[in-house]
């Protein structure tokens, strides 16, 4: 377990024994994401500024510093080689880092506001992104490029997820409602309502 708080520290912990394993101090800005890499190797943490650090655990060093955002990072997650990772920003940014490379691989722009979310299809080739606007956009990363862009998240996307070997895509709001997607289209199959505020 990883975690991070207010005061600054990044603490490694056992799950099974209770125990303090590491923990970091001297991070110049307040953490804001942290993220464990399956086989517990590395784990890569976001502060307020936009700055990305990964850790070695089994050296119990710092490994790399990333550079690429400009504010608050929401959100990581791995790709499945567990050498690529993807960062969304305040700074309307979504970026795929390589653990070896410093500077973003793909830098995805197109957002106008916020990325809040973002999620990663089972065969790494997609991602799609939630803002604070009214649009989802799904990207192409053998390209670099928007593929769909699907518009009725009125208050802005909440949480999404790839569905039915990446066939669908899942995107919920802040209105109370579910969207699922044709990912053969990127045409809107079926809206499900259901909740009074945000999902």
């Amino acid at each position: 377990l990883v975690s991070i708080g207010d005061d600054r520290h990044v603490k490694v912990w056992s799950i099974e024994t209770g125990e303090l394993i590491h923990d970091w101090t001297g991070l110049e800005e307040r953490p804001t994401a942290v993220l464990l890499s399956a086989n517990e190797n590395t784990f890569v943490v976001g502060d307020m500024n936009g700055t990305l650090l990964a850790w070695d655990l089994k050296a119990g060093e710092q490994r790399t510093i990333f550079k690429g955002h400009e504010s608050k990072i929401n959100q990581l997650l791995w790709f499945d080689s567990q050498e690529r990772f993807a960062s969304a920003s305040v700074d309307q940014l979504v970026n795929i880092w390589d653990l070896e490379e410093e500077k973003p691989v793909i830098s995805l722009v197109g957002h106008n506001a916020e990325v809040w979310r973002i999620a990663l299809s089972a065969d790494g080739n997609r991602l799609a992104s939630g803002a604070k606007e009214d649009r989802v956009i799904v990207w192409d990363l053998d390209q670099g490029e928007t593929l769909y862009t699907l518009p009725g998240h009125d208050r802005g996307a909440g949480p999404l997820q790839f569905l039915n070997n990446d066939q669908v895509l899942l995107t919920a709001d802040f209105d109370g409602l579910f969207h699922t997607w044709s990912m053969e289209s990127g045409h809107l199959v079926r809206q499900l309502p259901g909740h009074e505020r945000a999902i």
